[in-house]
């Protein structure tokens, strides 16, 4: 009985050898599923000291595991019931410790998924920058526009030089430079056959005159409407290249930042979790060697051995915990710069930045005051 009792003690202190030292390098969870182990073997022989030494964890318990069914195989040993009914115990834990490496996977799977969101979400600050292309659409509209203007200039110059050198060649009939101031009667004929040729000569011209001169001044309305709406595109178009580059240097500087500091992180949480990724499956497998090694005590004799080596041979897939990397997001291009006509107007960018600031502000007063008189003409009414 001694002897009995002498082998079971060995037994089970080699089982409670692994149980500690997979307590000691296990997650929490896990250490859980071990001290309901360890708690089992305590009822049964009392406190036993044992290593402390984590490296091996379930790897220890595996071992000892092994050795002992091979001994069952062989003959050499048979566990005692007590002993049986400590070994379905340990099952349990092996189920639980499988059972939550899944839910640890899941966890590290969202951690490296946080941080690559994290990393991407840089990209939200590049948004609100105005659009280069749109910028430049702007200087292209303000460009056209020039054009316009340059092409109507040409037409009314054309136009206005026709009214003007056809004012210019105007000439009065001959009888113009004799013409009597102060008629004596004896040229009252005379003055009144000049009267007919002015009215002949007057009434053609005048309509001629009259036509050149609407088509000058048409023309030169229309340049000059096409002159005011190019400088209202040139201030919408060089307002528009100075918050284009003030907001490119702002937020290119932000970007980068934000940009280091999450590409730091993405690759530290990736680090990690490769080690905590390695550490699970290697869990994963030493647990479910351990599940198959205890139906070795289960299975009847004569397939015992068959059992045995099937555990042996056997290899467990941990693909399902295959962490998916991400790799760094390539980043936006910020460094390019305004054309060269934005460029060309960047020195007006003060100025123009405190008219908007100077309107703005005359905007808000007239709002306010059209509010106040609005209250009191109500006040009054009422």
């Amino acid at each position: 009985a001694s002897h009995q009792l002498y082998r079971g003690m060995l037994f089970m202190l080699l089982l409670f050898a692994g149980l500690c030292t997979a307590a000691i390098a296990a997650d929490a969870r896990m250490k859980a599923s071990m001290k309901a182990s360890v708690a089992r073997l305590e009822r049964m022989f009392g406190s036993v000291a044992a290593p402390t030494d984590g490296e091996h964890h379930l790897r220890s318990m595996e071992s000892a595991l092994e050795q002992l069914a091979a001994k069952v195989v062989n003959g050499a040993e048979k566990p005692a019931d007590s002993e049986l009914d400590i070994l379905q115990g340990i099952r349990k834990d092996m189920d639980k410790i499988i059972e939550d490496a899944s839910a640890d996977h899941a966890e590290d799977q969202s951690e490296v998924d946080r941080a690559r969101d994290n990393l991407a979400a840089c990209e939200d600050h590049i948004t609100a920058i105005k659009d280069a292309n749109a910028t430049a659409s702007e200087e292209s509209s303000h460009a056209a526009c020039r054009i316009e203007e340059q092409q109507l200039y040409i037409i009314k110059t054309g136009i206005c030089d026709l009214y003007y050198a056809a004012a210019s060649a105007v000439r009065a009939p001959s009888c113009m430079r004799t013409f009597p101031k102060n008629a004596k009667p004896d040229q009252l004929d005379k003055m009144l056959g000049c009267l007919g040729e002015l009215k002949d000569w007057a009434s053609p011209e005048n309509i001629s005159l009259s036509e050149k001169r609407a088509e000058c001044n048409e023309a030169t309305k229309q340049h000059h409407e096409q002159t005011e709406k190019c400088h209202h595109l040139q201030i919408e178009y060089e307002m528009a290249a100075c918050i284009y580059h003030h907001e490119l240097i702002t937020t290119r500087s932000f970007y980068n930042t934000c940009r280091s500091s999450r590409e730091a992180e993405l690759e530290q949480v990736h680090a990690a979790v490769r080690v905590t990724e390695a550490g699970r499956k290697a869990e994963f497998t030493s647990a479910s060697h351990i599940k198959c090694l205890l139906d070795v005590f289960d299975a009847d004799p004569e397939n015992k051995q068959q059992s045995y080596l099937r555990c042996s041979r056997e290899t467990w897939s941990t693909s399902k915990f295959d962490i998916v990397y991400h790799d760094s997001l390539s980043a936006s291009d910020l460094h390019s710069s305004p054309s060269h006509g934005m460029l060309r107007h960047r020195r007006n960018c003060a100025s123009l930045v405190r008219t908007q600031a100077s309107m703005a502000s005359l905007q808000t007063q007239l709002q306010t005051q059209l509010t106040h008189t609005s209250t009191h003409l109500g006040e009054d009414g009422s």
